[in-house]
């Protein structure tokens, strides 16, 4: 009678060990290795399966992967029992090699979605808001799953010619809606979709669900959307505002925050007491879990803070945070025309923006980053307060216009000339 066996090949092991099939038939044997590791402790010897348990994530996609394999080798030994045929053990393993490409690599769609699913429930205990995974990403893959015809596995999302990548790429560029409900996402929605699928798997790769392969061919795109910062006039402007709607107050008063701290919006919208020592600003950066030291000294940084007692109103809606931010911007009448080069379609084209259409939380950071810049403060020193470790990230964060580089450039030159 035939038979399945999943061991593990070193129960004794203090990390993690191949899970091996054993299969025995007509007193033959064979074993080898299923693809798939898992530490001993979170082997089940009785069942044979890993153990499903909260800590151990990809439990369920490496059960259901062993039970695909078991499938496979009992199809291939039936398969030739009907016409009467016996396999040697070396044949066995050829024919069952040639159904599944590999043991991890080519896997069921359940198996693959499972596994994803187990990914956006980690994010979701990682992260505030999973949309980009739990929503975005999913539904372009499903979109391109029913344009390629096939269900989506593992294997499918390697660099092959013609490939799945191939016919998600042009889905992605020509097909999928945008936001404007037009046809073809832009160069940076498409980027973020790859960085996004890139992130789903360096989490299977670490937890060791599937096998490392090369991701170089997901390339996160990206183009220079914005080129804007608000000065130190406009930041004032703002906070100036007179505004009735206690989110239009919250919304304006932390925004001036971010300006004068240079913090990220994950960490200003959650500043507290604690966070505050008199005169200074001491959290650690939710994005890099780097700790920030940001000094309290403008007058206007002190007054918010002895507004709301250190304690400041918590914001987790970044999208209703940016919606009223333009409003306050076009209200504080930030209505410079910007024209900005965007990707549709792989077709570039010249689009005009009104200032304060482009504003979002982030422009806080670059106003930061770029004011104290334009004031001749040390680039070591903003660096500093803002959190970036190389200087190459910082220079991204400098939105200067080429007028106002001009500006810069004459005025060096005249204090060269004069210094002659």
């Amino acid at each position: 009678m035939a038979k399945v066996k999943f061991n593990l090949n070193n129960e004794s092991s203090t990390t993690s060990t191949r899970i091996m099939l054993i299969f025995n038939y007509d007193n033959k044997r064979i074993k080898l290795s299923t693809g798939y590791s898992v530490p001993p402790k979170y082997w089940n010897k009785k069942t044979q399966r890993v153990r499903e348990v909260m800590e151990y994530f990809g439990s369920t996609e490496i059960n259901e992967g062993l039970e695909e394999l078991s499938r496979v080798i009992l199809k291939v030994y039936n398969d030739h029992l009907k016409i009467g045929v016996t396999l040697s053990a070396e044949r066995m393993k050829e024919q069952v090699m040639q159904l599944r490409e590999s043991p991890k690599h080519l896997l069921s769609t359940s198996v693959f979605w499972n596994t994803y699913n187990d990914f956006v429930k980690h994010k979701r205990d990682t992260l505030r808001v999973v949309k980009d995974y739990h929503y975005s990403l999913r539904k372009h893959m499903l979109a391109g799953e029913k344009i390629y015809g096939s269900p989506l596995n593992f294997s499918m999302l390697k660099n092959r010619p013609n490939g799945f990548i191939d016919v998600f790429d042009h889905y992605l560029t020509y097909t999928a809606l945008n936001a404007k409900g037009e046809k073809g996402m832009s160069v940076n929605s498409i980027g973020k979709q790859y960085k996004n699928m890139k992130v789903f798997l360096n989490w299977c790769f670490d937890r060791e669900i599937i096998p490392p392969f090369s991701l170089k061919h997901l390339v996160s795109k990206s183009e220079e959307v914005d080129s804007i910062y608000l000065s130190e006039r406009e930041v004032k402007a703002i906070s100036e505002l007179e505004v009735s709607s206690d989110k239009k107050v919250v919304v304006r008063d932390l925004f001036v925050i971010g300006c004068e701290t240079g913090l990220r919006f994950s960490d200003f919208s959650r500043l507290q007491p604690h966070h505050i020592k008199a005169d200074r600003i001491e959290i650690h950066q939710k994005k890099t879990s780097m700790k920030v030291i940001v000094p309290v000294c403008t007058d206007l940084l002190k007054s918010i803070l002895k507004k709301y007692n250190n304690k400041l109103p918590q914001v987790e809606n970044v999208t209703e945070f940016n919606k009223i931010l333009r409003e306050l911007c076009q209200q504080a009448n930030i209505t410079d025309e910007i024209t900005v080069l965007r990707s549709n379609a792989n077709v570039k084209k010249e689009v005009i923006f009104k200032k304060y259409e482009l504003v979002t939380s982030h422009t806080c950071r670059r106003s930061f980053c770029t004011n104290h810049f334009l004031n001749d403060m040390p680039v070591t020193l903003i660096m500093a307060i803002s959190g970036h470790k190389t200087e190459r990230a910082f220079m991204r964060y400098l939105k200067i216009d080429n007028g106002k580089k001009v500006d810069m450039f004459r005025e060096n030159m005249e204090k060269r000339i004069k210094g002659r």
